[in-house]
């Protein structure tokens, strides 16, 4: 038995074009990470262009921090990195900012972590 091709409508090819697709999961990128480690405290300089301060999600939950925030420039992907951060890390002192693409992510040594100088006396 043959089938014949149905003919496809104007209205039918419009109504197909308008239609939205189901959303998919987003996929994610990794974006690209520097460390930088200072007197017992880090850095980490996290490349992420074209994002927005405001679609940025910048979160530490058990010792991981997570990077994450949707590409405008190409649907349906977004840019995720997940660090495990060192021992000694203060999860409350952790502070972001955002500035020419780059994320800056400070990552203090708690207190008690932290080198310190300690003076020599001669006696």
């Amino acid at each position: 038995m043959t089938t014949t091709p149905q003919a496809t409508t104007a209205s039918q090819t419009s109504t197909a074009l308008v239609e939205r697709p189901q959303p998919t999961p987003v996929r994610h990128v990794v974006p690209a990470l520097d460390v930088l480690s200072r007197e017992g405290a880090w850095t980490l300089l996290v490349d992420l262009p074209g994002v927005r301060p405001d679609d940025l999600s910048v979160e530490v939950e058990r010792g991981v921090l997570t990077v994450q925030a949707p590409r405008h420039d190409r649907p349906g992907l977004g840019w995720k990195r997940r660090v495990r951060l060192p021992d000694g890390i203060d999860p409350e002192a952790v502070r972001a900012a955002l500035r020419h693409g780059v994320l800056t992510v400070d990552l203090p040594a708690r207190a008690e972590v932290a080198a310190r100088s300690i003076p020599v006396t001669v006696d």
